[in-house]
């Protein structure tokens, strides 16, 4: 384990953090990624915003690259773990080029016959 992240989680651990939950949403870019949420050993309170935790320094110490997608550090084991975003724009876009529509005004008609 990298010397900084050792550091990093020995002071998440004093202030009883067990996890960290935060979202990057411009790949290599810490600068885009929702307020990161802090879990304590008090299991009866809900995640809390821990907006104090330099993400430019998480990625340094675990000499990451961040990517698009949700990222959660677990404190007791020293995981970072990655959950990259799902293609939803691409899939929607795919179905919406693969599958055309007939356009109604030039659907094929019968040709008239004049009387």
């Amino acid at each position: 384990m990298n010397p900084h992240s050792a550091t990093l989680l020995r002071a998440l651990a004093t202030l009883r953090v067990t996890e960290i939950r935060f979202t990057i949403t411009r790949d290599g870019d810490t600068e885009h990624h929702s307020i990161p949420r802090a879990r304590t050993d008090d299991i009866r309170v809900a995640a809390q915003p821990f907006s104090i935790l330099s993400l430019e320094d998480l990625f340094e110490a675990y000499a990451v690259t961040p990517r698009k997608g949700t990222y959660t550090l677990r404190v007791i084991d020293g995981r970072l773990d990655y959950e990259p975003m799902p293609p939803r724009k691409l899939a929607r876009r795919a179905t919406a080029l693969g599958r055309s529509r007939p356009n109604p005004a030039f659907a094929s008609r019968p040709d008239k016959v004049a009387a």
